[in-house]
């Protein structure tokens, strides 16, 4: 099934109330004609996508690699910073089209809708382990080279008696890569999604022995096996979705990857 048409069915589960958002990935495999220079990607990544966490994980002759908008969590000095992020529209060729881009996606149900299911996910995952929580910058833009989000930041201090896995083990997965109800968006993920995610949309990240540390969702990633390459993008389906916008969103995602590479699907 091509993913427009699996977006119009996840639409058809949604109108009948049977779930309220599902994140679904796409993947888009290549040939490379050289093993990947990873000095030149690791420079391309971090200099066209400055404000996002650029990862690499190697394992025998795989790597794992991307430049992700997303941080799951920060720990410092007692406080745990949670960026939500959801809601997308692209960059504009010009100031002004790209400023009616970022009117459109302020000014959009269907992207406030999806980012106030991060945001009361986050709240309702903290709240046991947490106190003072607060939301800061509600409702801004993060702008990136290739397309901009709502982005707010959600702080608060960490309960005497819990530790950051803690809290990690209650944000994750989060509604920006598997949806919600997440029991129900997870099954119908396993359902629409012909291949394993693998470490696309996990978490990565470090820690040390003071309870600091800083983790990220794995978006915007690929895997390199010897030449060959795989992709990974993913859109959050609601109700008001179209499946041609979600398409579009994905291609714009996957060719911040692709376009390290001079290669053709």
């Amino acid at each position: 099934m091509l993913f427009r048409s699996k977006v119009d069915s996840l639409l058809d589960l949604i109108q009948r109330k049977e779930i309220d958002k599902v994140v679904l990935s796409r993947k888009v495999s290549l040939k490379l004609k050289h093993r990947p220079n990873w000095n030149y990607i690791h420079k391309k990544l971090t200099n066209n996508f400055p404000s996002c966490h650029f990862f690499i994980f190697h394992q025998n002759e795989s790597f794992f690699f991307g430049s992700t908008p997303e941080r799951l969590a920060k720990f410092k000095d007692g406080v745990v910073e949670i960026d939500a992020l959801a809601g997308s529209a692209p960059r504009g060729k010009d100031e002004n089209e790209d400023r009616m881009f970022e009117e459109k996606l302020l000014n959009s149900q269907k992207d406030i809708n999806e980012h106030n299911f991060v945001i009361d996910h986050i709240k309702k995952s903290i709240k046991e382990t947490t106190e003072e929580i607060e939301i800061q910058n509600k409702y801004d833009i993060k702008k990136l080279n290739n397309i901009q989000h709502l982005h707010s930041r959600i702080t608060a201090k960490i309960r005497n008696g819990f530790t950051p896995f803690d809290l990690l083990m209650k944000l994750y997965p989060t509604p920006a890569i598997c949806g919600v109800s997440r029991e129900k968006a997870y099954s119908i993920i396993n359902e629409f999604e012909d291949y394993e995610r693998g470490m696309y949309s996990g978490v990565i990240g470090w820690f040390n022995f003071y309870n600091e540390g800083e983790f990220t969702v794995a978006l915007r990633s690929a895997v390199t096996d010897k030449k060959n390459l795989t992709a990974f993008a993913g859109s959050g389906i609601v109700a008001s979705s179209d499946p041609n916008t979600e398409f579009e969103e994905t291609e714009i995602k996957l060719k911040a990857i692709l376009n390290l590479f001079d290669e053709k699907d």
